[in-house]
């Protein structure tokens, strides 16, 4: 952290922001809005994202920084040993992460080097992957209860709304002058949909709303802008409905401005995972009146009958109701425009955005530094060694007063887990009321089924969905320790995403395994079977053993 006037005053930051994306499409530019208003308020931008991918070409045409790295896939445990490579040689500040799989390996990454990692979600999606983070952005009040539903508790989460700029989005064509550029007449009636032709999109229940109304209104016709791999299916629908001559495809359209300035009205009729609708704001910008759906945020961009209407989801006839009521009363299309313009320049633009992340950021990083200066006044938690006795029985004392739930982490092999299984017995025979949990290796998961001092079993599948399934459970378990007898980073980041507050492991452990404990314990290297060694972390937790 360097000084200068970032932030009227605030010092300056070196942001490494962090996205893998396919294409570019919403997200991915908010991500770049994001990181241009940062560098215009001093700090220090980098961004990271994946090989092969059009995003690196987008960002540095805005003219950011850009490295790619090979950071893409969830099982490319690698990506974390890059990202954190990148972290040191930078002597970076906060990483923030956009996307599932950059939070992932974002997350490792400033756990192995002591960053506070900031986790970006822009959808109503499911993933632990954020669930890693320090702190994590919603963008929206939706995607708030969404991920608060997956065990990320509140303290951590921050609204902080998408964002457009407003200036940009400032019309510069009458709405009689951009329908001609594109081909319509002043008395066509345009109803308009950006986005990817996908079916979670629901623009096959806009065409059949638009059928519905051909009798009604004549002039009403259909834009729609985007493209994807719903095409072919949406160009037979509109010939089945008998509605083609209605419907205009445009493709993908990098500037849509000169589209959203010819609509009457823009509808987006999504009916899943639209964690804000970001078309919707610059619809809004424009002076365009919107519809949209009651999933996800999309009812926070859009005042109900104020700036449009909110109608449900895979609802035919409300959403041709909605458009029916702005087709046939020019008066309230303009009064919704009107209002809706204002809307957006007082909640969604890039200055209030950046200020909001800004203020995340600073919060992390002050944390950051606090817990460095704490660190150098009593010492690493990984100096177990050089604790006096006293110290090492408080803490003993102060787990074992709270021992309800714990978990092991033994996931392999088949001799280390039966040798490891004792420490089950000894936490059975001084809190017989504890509920014991244990992770292994689904294949050697039969070997514990018989233990009667372990009261859950989970099966770990190395494989992606297997990783998800596997916290998932954890977390709805509610373990209040976890004690990792295997010391690796597998086993480590497992324990850690379990959300258990409490996390013990040796000082020997492997690969920077001991970045993801609260507790470091020294076990003595002269005891070598898995079995002593294991006994010997439950000094954590207050249970005593004298191993041999």
């Amino acid at each position: 952290m360097t000084s200068s006037d970032a932030g009227a005053g605030r010092p300056r930051l070196k942001v490494l922001h962090v996205i893998t994306p396919s294409r570019v499409s919403g997200a991915e530019r908010i991500a770049v809005e994001l990181c241009e208003g940062l560098k215009q308020r001093g700090h220090e931008v980098l961004v990271a994202c994946k090989l092969f991918s059009p995003f690196p070409d987008f960002a540095r045409d805005a003219g950011l920084e850009c490295v790619e790295l090979d950071i893409g896939g969830k099982l490319n445990l690698r990506a974390a040993l890059r990202l954190a490579r990148l972290v040191r040689e930078r002597e970076i500040d906060v990483i923030h992460t956009h996307l599932s799989t950059a939070s992932l390996w974002g997350s490792i990454a400033g756990r192995l080097t002591r960053t506070p990692v900031i986790a970006h979600v822009q959808a109503l999606n499911w993933s632990p992957c954020y669930l890693l983070a320090d702190g994590v952005i919603a963008c929206s009040e939706a995607v708030k209860r969404r991920i608060r539903g997956q065990g990320i508790p509140a303290r951590k989460i921050r609204v902080v709304y998408n964002a457009i700029d407003v200036e940009r989005f400032s019309r510069e064509l009458s709405i009689d002058e951009a329908k001609h550029r594109l081909g319509f007449g002043a008395d066509v009636i345009v109803a308009g949909v950006v986005a990817h032709l996908s079916r979670k999109k629901g623009q096959g229940y806009l065409m059949r709303a638009i059928a519905e109304l051909s009798q009604r209104h004549p002039k009403l016709m259909l834009m729609l802008v985007g493209e994807g791999a719903d095409r072919t299916m949406l160009t037979s629908l509109a010939e089945s409905l008998c509605i083609s001559e209605r419907v205009r495809f445009t493709g993908y359209q990098s500037d849509v401005r000169p589209f959203l300035s010819a609509m009457d009205m823009l509808v987006l009729p999504s009916i899943s995972t639209e964690g804000f609708g970001i078309v919707l704001a610059e619809a809004g910008a424009l002076g365009v009146p919107a519809i949209g759906t009651s999933v996800g945020g999309a009812d926070e961009v859009v005042a109900n009958e104020v700036t449009g209407f909110i109608v449900l989801p895979r609802s035919v006839t409300p959403l041709a109701e909605a458009i029916d009521r702005l087709a046939q009363d020019p008066h309230l299309r303009r009064e919704m425009g009107e209002r809706g313009r204002k809307r957006v320049t007082a909640l969604f633009t890039i200055d209030k955005m950046v200020s909001e992340v800004e203020s995340v950021y600073m919060e992390h990083a002050a944390n950051r530094c606090d817990s460095t200066s704490r660190e150098h006044e009593v010492g690493s938690v990984g100096e177990f060694r050089g604790m006096s006795s006293s110290h090492i029985d408080r803490t003993a004392g102060e787990a074992s007063a709270k021992l309800g739930r714990v978990l092991f982490v033994r996931l392999s092999s088949l001799g280390d887990v039966l040798d490891a299984t004792p420490v089950a017995e000894a936490v059975k025979r001084e809190h017989p009321g504890a509920h014991v949990g244990w992770v292994v290796d689904r294949r050697c998961a039969p070997l514990l089924a018989a233990n009667p001092h372990i009261d859950r079993i989970h099966a770990w599948d190395p494989t992606v969905c297997g990783f998800l399934r596997l916290i998932k459970e954890l977390r709805s378990v509610r373990y209040e320790v976890v004690v990792d007898a295997q010391g690796l980073l597998k086993s480590a980041v497992i324990g850690w995403a379990s959300g258990a507050p409490k996390r013990f492991g040796p000082t020997d452990a492997r690969e920077n395994a001991g970045l993801f404990y609260t507790d470091n314990i020294c076990v003595d290297r002269d005891f070598a079977r898995v079995s002593e060694r294991s006994l010997l972390l439950l000094q954590g937790i207050g249970v005593a053993v004298t191993p041999g």
